[in-house]
């Protein structure tokens, strides 16, 4: 995560860059959240709506030129490490002539500080 500004609060935005080799491909996205003492909060904005043929298969993956946007909250643990869960809300895309009905999911996420 790259941070570009952030308030006095502990409000912030910036980029977020997902493991290419976890996907296939290079994501950057929009983030903006909160970070407190030992817990982050954020949304972060993909710049479209990736349909999986499986989950975490990227390839065959089609995608709506859509935001998407998915919240992640994780807590600090005495190793460094920030580890928490992820969730995206149900919601609606069209993609080509047919509207796709796409279900809540979740999942787990850590992210480690790289010097």
């Amino acid at each position: 995560m790259h941070i570009n500004s952030n308030d006095e609060n502990g409000g912030f935005e910036g980029i977020i860059e997902d493991d290419p080799d976890a996907y296939g491909i290079e994501m950057r996205s929009k983030v903006y959240g909160i970070w407190t003492k030992h817990e982050v909060r954020f949304v972060k904005i993909l710049d479209k709506t990736y349909f999986l043929p499986f989950f975490g298969q990227m390839s065959g993956v089609r995608y709506a030129n859509e935001n998407y946007e998915v919240y992640y909250k994780a807590i600090l643990h005495e190793n460094g490490d920030y580890v928490g869960f992820w969730n995206a809300n149900p919601t609606f895309r069209k993609l080509g002539a047919t509207i796709t009905d796409l279900e809540a999911v979740e999942g787990s996420w850590k992210m480690k500080h790289l010097e």
